[in-house]
């Protein structure tokens, strides 16, 4: 069961919250990587993309984000593939959850039961404490984040799963799932739920940095941020794959694309974690499965029927035709549109989710 807390109330939340590749210099030092690493962002900012092709080195982050590397290497999302992810112990498929029904398999990794026992009109808001781990280099010159920054995520956030009217998230379903930046750190003492830690591996994604990091994911959704390994963002496994209370369940997201302080446009509004939260409360990419049949759709694809078969990912604002008709995904958070783009969960994904946190 994902990390909340449960009321009968809906509270109002309470904010606490074309690059071109060029030559290094000869005989500048660097501080980096012993060895040439798949990816790494330097104390001047300068990025080194080591991949099948050869070395690349962008003058920023922006300039590798609007790159053909980045768009070639499919750096939008890190979901690692269905094979590859990690998994928990299987839980009991014992009754409980919302008044008494449902169990775990209703939301497994294998499939979706969209009983409207999980739907939001029951009235049951749940809320969610996060903590942001903001990881900057050993030198502090890259990665920081601003506490107003991260606040504004989380608006974001909570615009996206309930559809707040007046706000871009506004055409999508209230999904009644609220966020708020922890006020508590494990040991009960008073926090803002953000920690800064500097450290240059940590910051480009290397050595297992939750371990000293974490605060216990049974009780907090955590957030790092970093270089996310040159994606936008990632997280190891769905959240049907029961990792909950492991130090290793956990959400990255590239620095530079938080909140209104994110400069990597046009992914620059928020969304990158709307879409990996996504994917922590259970949801696959609208296009996982291809053209998967229609006739077994909870079971296969997305493993949700109301949002249509996709061959490819949508890399802009445009509606595709694909799998013998039109859909129009390009709006679902759990594609691979534009931030200025997405703006909706379907009914049967906001099922998905909110079964992840009851079960």
């Amino acid at each position: 069961m994902r990390p909340h807390l449960r009321t009968a109330l809906v509270a109002s939340a309470i904010f606490v919250v074309a690059g071109t590749a060029f030559a290094q210099s000869r005989g500048v030092a660097r501080v980096g990587p012993a060895k040439p690493a798949p990816f790494w962002v330097h104390d001047d900012g300068t990025v080194e993309v080591n991949d099948a092709t050869g070395r690349s080195v962008f003058r920023s982050i922006e300039q590798y984000l609007a790159s053909d590397v980045f768009q070639r290497n499919g750096k939008r999302c890190g979901l690692p593939a269905i094979d590859d992810r990690i998994a928990g112990p299987p839980l009991d498929d014992e009754p409980g959850g919302v008044a008494g029904a449902g169990t775990p398999s209703d939301c497994s990794c294998n499939g979706t039961d969209p009983d409207p026992v999980y739907d939001a009109d029951s009235g049951l808001t749940y809320v969610i404490p996060v903590v942001f781990h903001v990881i900057r280099n050993s030198a502090g010159t890259q990665g920081n984040i601003s506490e107003a920054c991260i606040q504004n995520q989380v608006e974001t956030l909570n615009e996206d799963f309930n559809a707040i009217p007046g706000s871009p998230g506004a055409g999508g379903v209230n999904a009644r799932i609220e966020f708020v930046l922890a006020a508590e750190d494990p040991s009960g003492n008073p926090s803002n739920g953000i920690t800064y830690s500097d450290n240059s591996n940590w910051f480009n994604d290397n050595g297992s940095y939750w371990n000293s990091l974490a605060w216990d994911t049974s009780r907090y959704m955590n957030v790092y941020t970093n270089t996310a390994s040159g994606n936008l963002g990632y997280v190891p496994a769905l959240g049907c794959s029961n990792i909950d209370g492991q130090n290793q369940d956990r959400i990255v997201i590239l620095y530079s694309a938080v909140g209104n302080c994110a400069t990597s446009a046009p992914f620059d509004g928020g969304r990158t974690l709307t879409h990996e939260v996504g994917h922590y409360l259970g949801l696959e990419h609208t296009f996982s499965g291809g053209c998967s049949s229609q006739s077994n759709c909870n079971n296969n694809g997305d493993l949700i029927c109301d949002t249509l078969p996709q061959q490819n990912p949508t890399s802009n604002c445009s509606s595709s035709s694909e799998c013998g008709q039109s859909h129009q995904n390009q709006r679902n958070y759990m594609d691979y549109s534009v931030d200025s783009c997405f703006n909706q969960f379907t009914y049967e994904q906001h099922l998905r989710m909110r079964c992840i946190l009851e079960h």
